[in-house]
């Protein structure tokens, strides 16, 4: 690895690099945006997609444009290493393969197979290939010999395909990809590395995308994804620079450190496959057993789940960054890393139990459920269910719309009215609930909660919109699907009673909150 400063003469462009790249992004989704619609470069809606529109796959092209740009210019400044032509050449070929993918959906098979051809032509011509793991085992060196390519091979691959199989929700995939480059950016820069230019421009690169497709609180669903083609691109760099970054006389980091890295993506993966090999299914088939599937059931909404999961990466990035500078023995580093993932696997492969946990750690955040679009008001009298609500609104949300329905309960045949809040935000329902709930008597048999349709997609009690699974044949889980919500409840159009205008004290007795104010 050269450790001689990667520009010649000019420190404006290393203060500029990441800001240019960003902006060239931005400006090539502009650009993409109709192209991608006229040649049907688009993913439409349906099946296990969570999305409801079509939206253009041009993530990956948007990223590999800009990261072209960067890479011919600093060719023809004569800046980037020797290898630049085999880095130009790999991340084309990897690009029109998920694009090929994205349009006419390759198997598993031929997929495999043009990677590792890939793989092949970055070993022999761009050098980058793995001869050693460290110090696994002793102080000496675990060289690999005639294993070094296959291995090779195997670690793009399984790279490459992790993260494509964590690109499961908007910004997912985009937000691991930015915290792994982050620490290689942080790493490479304190090693004078060559590589820290180019990871600059793929983070630049990144944010632009992720500014399309990033769910932020004004927006409810992204307006670009990232595509095969964007996370096999992605990928094929990661594997490209952690292996690079780990061999030669000098490496910046050790191979065990690149485990730490790529945590989250490789440990949802590895665990998710064994898992269906495990319950006697193909590895590849696609199921809702992911990290962040099992985390959206549990009722975190899309962005808390990007959250969660980027922390959860930036934790164990920096276990193995902390490791690395300490210089912790390597053996020590990979047997940890080798623990957590059978903690991991034990939790993913029972997800019938890690569902219910997550939730209940869900609700002691405080959060607001996904699915959930307004505050709930149960038990009301159908005879004073509208001055009541009216009334606790006046104190607190004046000027707020809410609707009225009637329920029948199967046990008693006592018929009662809830009320259906609206909100215009999470923030906003979970201000409401508790200002609702403050301003409540402490007497009151009022139900005032999230309120949440009662669709079968909004059921926790399932998981690929069948019963949460477990590996014996005779699960009692796999029995039913506890989903027929009529069975309990008969609605009827509300009012069907006529409502008393000026009700005594009486009337509303346990109905709410204090009295005074309604008038």
């Amino acid at each position: 690895m050269e450790k001689q400063g990667y520009i010649k003469g000019s420190e404006m462009w290393e203060v500029n690099t990441f800001l240019l790249t960003f902006i060239v992004s931005i400006s090539g989704v502009y650009v993409l945006i109709p192209v991608a619609t006229r040649l049907g470069l688009v993913d439409a809606p349906g099946g296990r997609k969570q999305h409801e529109v079509h939206t253009p796959l041009i993530g990956g092209l948007t990223i590999f444009f800009t990261l072209t740009l960067f890479l011919v210019s600093s060719f023809l400044l004569s800046v980037y290493p020797t290898h630049h032509p085999a880095l130009m050449v790999t991340i084309t070929l990897i690009l029109a393969t998920g694009v090929i993918d994205d349009v006419v959906n390759l198997g598993f098979r031929l997929r495999f197979l043009l990677h590792a051809l890939v793989a092949l032509v970055m070993i022999h011509w761009g050098g980058v290939v793995l001869v050693d793991l460290g110090q696994l085992i002793s102080s000496e060196l675990l060289l690999l010999g005639i294993f070094g390519i296959p291995l090779t091979v195997f670690a793009t691959l399984g790279t490459i395909n992790a993260l494509n199989m964590v690109d499961g929700i908007d910004g997912l995939a985009g937000a691991l990809s930015v915290v792994v480059f982050s620490y290689i950016a942080l790493l490479t820069y304190a090693a004078g590395s060559n590589y820290f230019f180019f990871t600059l421009a793929v983070l630049g690169a990144l944010a632009g995308f992720l500014v399309f497709n990033f769910p932020y609180r004004s927006r409810h669903r992204a307006s670009i994804f990232m595509g095969d083609a964007g996370s096999n691109l992605l990928g094929f760099i990661l594997a490209w620079l952690l292996i690079a970054l780990s061999q030669g006389e000098e490496p910046v980091i050790a191979p065990v450190t690149a485990l730490w890295l790529y945590a989250v993506p490789l440990l949802d993966t590895v665990s998710v496959m064994v898992r269906r090999v495990w319950l006697k299914r193909s590895p590849f088939k696609a199921d809702r057993g992911h990290l962040h599937h099992l985390l959206v059931d549990a009722g975190f909404r899309v962005r808390q789940v990007v959250y969660l999961m980027a922390f959860l990466q930036i934790v164990l990035g920096g276990i193995g960054v902390l490791m690395l500078r300490n210089n912790v023995p390597q053996a020590i580093g990979f047997f940890s890393f080798l623990g957590l993932f059978a903690v991991y696997l034990l939790l993913i492969s029972r997800t019938w139990r890690v569902v219910p946990l997550l939730r209940r750690v869900h609700r002691m955040l405080g959060l607001t459920v996904a699915g959930a679009r307004s505050v709930y008001v149960g038990n009301l009298d159908p005879a004073y269910a509208e001055l009541v609500v009216s009334g606790m609104l006046d104190s607190v949300a004046r000027n707020r719309k809410f609707s009225l329905h009637g329920y029948n309960r199967a046990h008693s045949g006592v018929k009662r009215v809830f009320a259906e809040i609206e909100c215009w935000s999470a923030a906003d329902m979970h201000g409401l609930i508790k200002l609702l709930t403050r301003n409540a008597n402490d007497k009151t048999q009022l139900e005032i909660r999230q309120f949440i349709p009662r669709d079968l997609k909004n059921d926790r009690r399932k998981q690929d919109w069948k019963p949460v699974e477990c590996r014996r044949d005779k699960c009692r889980r796999q029995s039913e699907v506890v989903s027929n919500f009529g069975n309990r409840l008969t609605y009827f159009r509300y009012p069907e009673l006529p409502i008393q205008k000026q009700p005594s004290q009486s009337a509303f007795s346990g109905n709410g909150r204090n009295l005074d104010t309604i008038q």
